[in-house]
C-alpha cells in the first residue's frame, strides 16, 4: 500500500491513469502485460499493452503530449499594413504528437482569412496559414485551441490553447481616384481601338486593364491599345487602378466590332471638257479603311503612274480625248467610279445660236431656246444665262434677273444637267479661258449668272432659262460651241 502512494505522489497522474493503477495491483494478467520484458503471447496482447500505454502517458488517445511548441511565422504579435497583401503561418509541434486539428475564435483582421477553415471555425491539418490584404487599421487577437491526430471539430476535451495578435497599420498615402472615365468605342474588324483612364493618388498608382472581369496579360498603362481589331476583341472592358493606400474600378466600356466594308465613292469624277493646250483635272473623292489606292484608266486600259485621287491634263490634246475610270481599293475590297468623258476639239471656235436677249417670267413665262447638235460626233457646249452682268452694259439692275438659272433638258425633258450660280460648277477653274476661246465676255467672280460646260451627243436638246426662288427679269440666254 505504501509503495502504491509513493508512486502516485511522484507520478501525479491523471484520475484515468489511478484507475489502471488500481486495477494492476489486483490484476496479476495486466500486470504482466505491462512488464518491459514480457514475450505477449499474440496480437491481441499487444493492442491492449498499446492502448494502456497511451491511457497511463496521456490520459487520453488524442491528447497532445509532452513538451508543445507554438510557432507562427511570422511572430506574434505581427505586423500588417492595410492594402499590403499579408501572410502567417502557424503550428503546435509536440514532442510526443503531432497535431491534428485546431479550434481558432477571436478576430481576424478584416480582409485576412484562414485556408480550409469551417463555419465553426476548426481546421484541420498540421498548420494553418492566415493570409489576405487587410483593409481596416487595428490591434486584432486570435485565440487557437490545438489537438493531436485524430480529433474533430466535435471534439473539444484535452486541446492545449493559445494566443496570437496582429498588427494592422494604416495606409500611409490617398488611395487612387479615376478623373477621366474610358469611353465604349467601335471599330470595323482588322482597324484599331484604345480605352484611357485618368487616375490620381498618392504614391502613384499603377493599373491592370480586364476584359470580361479577367486580367489581360501586360495590360498595364493608363491607354490600352489595340490594333488589327477581330470580333474575338468585342466586349466589355474595364481598368483596376491601384495603389498602397486602395484601389479602385473604372466603369465598364464596351468595344463593338463590326464587319468590314468596302470603299465608297462620295464623289464621281464629272466630264471634263477643254480647247486644246488648256490644263484640266479629273477627281474623285472616296471613303473607307486606310489606305486608299486609285488606279486611273481611258477606255477601260489602265493609265501607267495614274494612283492619285486626280487625273491631272496639264497641257490638253485631242488624244487625250477619252472614257475615264477609276478604281479605288482598300485593304476591305474595290469599287469602280462612274464614267467621265474628257473632249478636246481643236477647230476655231464659232457660234452656233443666236443669243437672245428677253424676259424671264414664271411658269410658261420663262425663257426657252432649242439646241441641236448635228454629225457624227460628240460637241462640246458653253450656255450661258446672263442676269446681274448685263448692268456694266447700261441696264438697270433693278430690271434685270437677279439670280439666274440655266437648266438643260434632252428631248423627253428629263434635265440632263443645271447651273445657278457660275462659280460652283465643276469646270470653273477654267471657265475664264473658255470664255477667251469662244469670244464670249467675262463674268466677274462671284456673280449671280448661270454658266454650264458640257459634252453633248447629236441630238435635240432644250435650254431653259427661270429665276431663282421663282425671281423674275431681262437675262441674255448664250449657247457657244467649244472648239
Amino acid at each position: 500500500m505504501n509503495s502504491f502512494l509513493v508512486r502516485f505522489h511522484a507520478l501525479r497522474l491523471s484520475t484515468p491513469a489511478m484507475f489502471l493503477i488500481l486495477l494492476l495491483q489486483r490484476t496479476p494478467v495486466v500486470q504482466w502485460l505491462l512488464r518491459a520484458d514480457a514475450a505477449p503471447p499474440g496480437v491481441f496482447a499487444t493492442v491492449l499493452r498499446s492502448a494502456m500505454l497511451a491511457t497511463i502517458a496521456g490520459g487520453a488517445v488524442h491528447t497532445l503530449t509532452g513538451a508543445t511548441v507554438f510557432v507562427s511565422n511570422p511572430a506574434s504579435p505581427a505586423a500588417a499594413k492595410v492594402g499590403t497583401p499579408f501572410s502567417m503561418v502557424f503550428s503546435v509541434a509536440s514532442s510526443a504528437s503531432g497535431t491534428g486539428f485546431y479550434m481558432v475564435s477571436g478576430t481576424l483582421p478584416p480582409g485576412l482569412s484562414i485556408a480550409g477553415m469551417d463555419s465553426s471555425g476548426g481546421v484541420s491539418g498540421s498548420a494553418a496559414t492566415i493570409s489576405g490584404t487587410p483593409t481596416t487599421a487595428g490591434a486584432y487577437s486570435v485565440s487557437i485551441q490545438a489537438w493531436g491526430p485524430g480529433n474533430s471539430a466535435a471534439s473539444f476535451t484535452n486541446g492545449v490553447s493559445y494566443s496570437l495578435t496582429i498588427n494592422v497599420a494604416a495606409a500611409v498615402g490617398t488611395g487612387p481616384s479615376i478623373t477621366t472615365q474610358p469611353a465604349s468605342t467601335s471599330v470595323t474588324v482588322g482597324g484599331s481601338a484604345s480605352f484611357s483612364v485618368a487616375a490620381t493618388g498618392t504614391p502613384t498608382p499603377t493599373y491592370q486593364w480586364q476584359k470580361g472581369g479577367a486580367a489581360i496579360a501586360g495590360a498595364t498603362s493608363a491607354t490600352l491599345s489595340l490594333t488589327n481589331v477581330q470580333n474575338s476583341d468585342a466586349g466589355t472592358y474595364a481598368v483596376v487602378v491601384t495603389n498602397s493606400a486602395g484601389s479602385v474600378t473604372s466603369a465598364n466600356v464596351t468595344l463593338s466590332v463590326a464587319a468590314a466594308l468596302g470603299p465608297s465613292i462620295t464623289t464621281q469624277p464629272r466630264d471634263l471638257a477643254l480647247p486644246a493646250g488648256y490644263a484640266g483635272t479629273l477627281t474623285v473623292v472616296a471613303s473607307g479603311t486606310a489606305p486608299l489606292t486609285y488606279q486611273w484608266s481611258k477606255d477601260s486600259a489602265a493609265i501607267p503612274g495614274a494612283t492619285a485621287a486626280s487625273l491631272a491634263f496639264a497641257s490638253a490634246q485631242p488624244s487625250d480625248s477619252g472614257n475615264y475610270t477609276v478604281v479605288v481599293t482598300s485593304p476591305d475590297g474595290t469599287v469602280t467610279s462612274t464614267v467621265a468623258k474628257v473632249a478636246v476639239g481643236t477647230s476655231a471656235a464659232k457660234f452656233i445660236n443666236l443669243s437672245t436677249r428677253g424676259f424671264v417670267g414664271t411658269g410658261p413665262n420663262v425663257l426657252i431656246a432649242g439646241l441641236v447638235i448635228t454629225g457624227p460626233s460628240p460637241k462640246t457646249v458653253l450656255i450661258r444665262v446672263v442676269g446681274p452682268t448685263l448692268a456694266q452694259f447700261g441696264l438697270s439692275p433693278t430690271d434685270l434677273l437677279a439670280d439666274p438659272f440655266a437648266s438643260l433638258r434632252d428631248p423627253s425633258g428629263a434635265e440632263i444637267l443645271s447651273n445657278d450660280d457660275w462659280g460652283t460648277g465643276s469646270n470653273v477653274s477654267i471657265l475664264p479661258q473658255i470664255f477667251h476661246t469662244v469670244g464670249a465676255f467675262d463674268l466677274p467672280v462671284g456673280s449671280k449668272d448661270a454658266v454650264a460646260l458640257v459634252t453633248l451627243n447629236p441630238g435635240v436638246y432644250t435650254v431653259i432659262a427661270s429665276g431663282k426662288n421663282g425671281g423674275s427679269g431681262i437675262a441674255l440666254l448664250e449657247t457657244y460651241e467649244v472648239p
